[in-house]
């Protein structure tokens, strides 16, 4: 499944974006007549070059902090995925939750709206209200499972019913999979007795949203990839759990995600699938995040920000220990990496940019459109994935690297074709394509005007979506 920016790379590069601003507000502030003057130049005095120093150094160690932090840096909650796993029952005992904490942080953790997850927290509404009504419909769906919470579920209830009208709100940002999701969530609240606030004339429409998505997926091995993805919303459509096992990865999961992976569980008791889950539940003791293991994309999402920004010299210690574990994992193959269209792209980017010794044979695999088509992320037309495989493709070494040309030509194509119908994926912006395509070869002459335009478009508050929200 094609992951979004690393959650931690916006906090920290904006750490160091914004001393020069606070230096031009306090100019713009200052008169010039109390401005210290020398040979006829405008001079802050020495205390608040000091103080800039001071604070600039704070905030480099901070961002150090985070990269030397690598995969032990807790990733954001899900109250979403949260919940999906609270809803595996335990073993011998279908009448109580496997992870009992679970339950009780959703009762911890319900917002001042009576909402949950990001959508509805710090005023983010009405932009994330398909993710507020997603997350806090499955939170209510936990709770119900195990007949707790019962005012809890009365306020997220009330919260459903004041915002349904963001459910088929075009100008919302949508959750991977909500059209699919949601619909099958209201299906298995009105089967487990939940009065819904909503007119029937309002729950047939979101049905029909469903009926609509099923249809819409033309591909057989991409419809079936995707249906795989977003199986917690299907459960008893799905007649042939078996044909869902063959998108199972190693570590038991369905791509890395603990929704889907729980509804496997739940649905055809996979023992695989439930170690997957036990092992989210020692690590995770209270929540779970929306997808697991990213270590290594989140590390080297870190490590692409720092260098768009143009500031990654000042880390260079701690980018090459990334680097170097990066590397130690692409020589084992790690699934993570391999098996992951955006993170295998990304990965051999910046490793061959810093001289790191790889092939280009993995590519073979993404050589042809069908690969893309055949895959969730092609079910999605992902932009962010087929950028970072168009900008794989622009590291070439040999003229033998056909594989790399290859996929630089369909993928170059499938942009311009994004481009001139304006169907561009967040959170990638139009102007970054347009680049990748106008400059496909690094240079140092335009290296300072990526920068430039990367820090004009940073956006320190991008909440990342995959199927909720996530900082």
């Amino acid at each position: 499944m094609p992951h979004h920016l690393a959650a931690t790379a916006p906090g920290f590069t904006s750490l160091l974006l914004r001393p020069g601003a606070e230096r031009e507000r306090w100019r713009r502030r200052r008169p010039h007549s109390q401005t210290p003057r020398r040979g006829g130049c405008h001079l802050e005095p020495e205390c608040t070059l000091q103080q800039r120093r001071q604070t600039r150094e704070e905030q480099e160690e901070r961002i150090r902090e985070r990269l030397r932090a690598g995969a032990e840096q807790p990733p954001s909650s899900s109250s979403y995925d949260t919940a999906w796993v609270a809803m595996v029952p335990a073993r011998g005992a279908p009448a109580a939750p496997r992870f009992p904490r679970y339950p009780e942080w959703i009762m911890e953790n319900q917002h001042g709206d009576d909402s949950w997850g990001l959508g509805g927290h710090r005023g983010r509404l009405p932009r994330l209200g398909k993710d507020a009504v997603s997350s806090t419909l499955a939170c209510v769906l936990a709770l119900k499972t195990w007949n707790v919470g019962d005012e809890h579920i009365r306020k997220g209830l009330r919260f459903i019913e004041n915002n349904s009208s963001c459910v088929m709100d075009d100008k919302c940002d949508t959750p991977v999979g909500f059209n699919i999701i949601f619909p099958g969530m209201i299906k298995s609240g009105i089967g487990l007795g939940l009065e819904l606030p909503l007119r029937q004339s309002d729950v047939d429409e979101i049905l029909r949203l469903q009926e609509m998505e099923l249809q819409s997926h033309s591909t057989d091995q991409g419809r079936k990839a995707y249906m795989a993805y977003v199986a917690e919303g299907l459960g008893d459509i799905i007649q042939d759990w078996d044909e869902v096992l063959r998108y199972q990865s190693t570590n038991g999961s369905l791509f890395n995600s603990p929704s889907a992976t729980s509804a496997l569980a739940i649905h055809s008791h996979d023992t695989n699938a439930v170690k997957y889950l036990d092992l989210l539940g020692s690590k995770f003791v209270s929540s779970v995040p929306t997808a697991y293991p990213m270590n290594i994309y989140s590390r080297l999402c870190m490590v692409d920000t720092l260098e768009k920004m143009g500031i990654s010299h000042h880390f260079s210690c701690e980018i090459n220990s990334i680097l170097d574990l990066t590397y130690r994992s692409w020589l084992q193959n790690e699934e993570e990496i391999i098996m992951d269209m955006e993170t295998c792209a990304m990965a051999f980017r910046i490793l061959r940019m810093h001289g790191y010794d790889i092939t280009s044979d993995v590519f073979s695999q993404f050589s042809e459109e069908s690969r893309f088509r055949d895959s969730v992320q092609g079910q999605l037309n992902d932009t962010k994935t087929l950028l970072e495989l168009y900008k794989a493709s622009q590291i070439r070494i040999s003229e033998d690297e056909w594989n790399l040309e290859n996929v630089s030509s369909w993928t170059g194509e499938l942009l311009r074709q994004q481009l001139s119908t304006k169907i561009v994926s967040k959170p990638i912006m139009p102007q970054e394509v347009q680049y990748a395509l106008q400059f496909p070869f690094y240079s140092a002459n335009v290296e300072p005007l990526e920068h430039k335009m990367n820090i004009e478009h940073f956006d320190i508050k991008r909440i990342q979506m995959r199927k909720s929200a996530y900082l």
